[in-house]
């Protein structure tokens, strides 16, 4: 009886672990560049949406994150519109 190759077992077998240690080798790798990143956030954001026509509460929320108006006008008028 002659071998030719590895039989189906073997070879899922080999595989897995072919898998396995790739994967090790990625997290790895990537672990130490991601650390290398410093942790920035940033100062500010823009928003920039036009105001939605027909739905109050969308304009409401267009105008809070525009700065158009303040936290609390924001929260004062939504809890008016859900009501």
């Amino acid at each position: 009886m002659t071998k030719k190759g590895l039989t189906p077992m073997i070879a899922t077998v080999v595989l897995l672990v072919f898998a396995v240690l790739m994967g090790a080798l990625v997290m790895t790798v990537g672990e130490e560049l991601v650390q290398d990143i410093p942790d920035q956030k940033p100062s500010s954001s823009t928003v920039c949406l036009k105001e939605p026509r027909g739905d109050p509460l969308k304009t409401l929320q267009v105008q809070f994150l525009n700065g158009k108006i303040s936290r609390s006008e924001y929260i004062a008028k939504e809890r008016a519109l859900i009501r």
